[in-house]
């Protein structure tokens, strides 16, 4: 009986250790995470979303794996000059409000040879009601986003957003 309690333990931690590392790619999207470590004596996670090709690039939190009341990051640019990022809540099938300020770290946008990709950096557990703490939550991937208008505005995804499995990243 213990060997099997142990065994179980072990393949235990091994998925989760597994699950605090990876990705997902669908067509020209694609988002990868990994661990941080403590950033300003946080535990967070680094995650990196591209798209080829134009529109929006954006990531998905939630806590049931609807898009009302959920957490965003997502990346505009009017020309390839002016990538910016932005931290935003759904609190419905609406465009996203935008959060100022907002916990982000570490961020970064680069538009080159065809692809949009940000980076930033997150906590894994946040007291901010407007963000998703990432103890158990899904990603939603939109990929097929929408199209940015001339003031970098983003225009709704022209698809339903892919939705993860159930991830927990707070033993990581």
């Amino acid at each position: 009986m213990l060997i099997i309690f142990l065994a179980l333990t072990a393949a235990s931690l091994i998925a989760e250790a597994q699950s605090c590392s990876g990705n997902f790619e669908s067509g020209r999207y694609a988002v990868a995470w990994w661990p941080a470590g403590e950033v300003n004596g946080k535990p967070s996670m680094n995650f990196e979303v591209s798209l080829r090709g134009a529109g929006w690039v954006g990531l998905g939190l939630s806590k049931n794996g609807a898009m009302a009341n959920s957490d965003v990051v997502f990346a505009t640019s009017a020309t390839a000059q002016n990538c910016a990022v932005f931290d935003g809540y759904l609190s419905g099938y609406v465009a996203p409000q935008i959060q100022s300020p907002n916990e982000l770290q570490q961020v970064s946008c680069v538009t080159a040879n065809g692809r949009k990709t940000m980076r930033f950096t997150k906590p894994i557990i946040t007291r901010n009601n407007q963000d998703v703490s990432m103890d158990g939550f899904y990603m939603f991937y939109p990929t097929n986003p929408g199209s940015i208008n001339n003031n970098g505005v983003i225009n709704i995804h022209q698809g339903t957003p892919l939705i993860s499995q159930l991830y927990d990243f707070s033993g990581c």
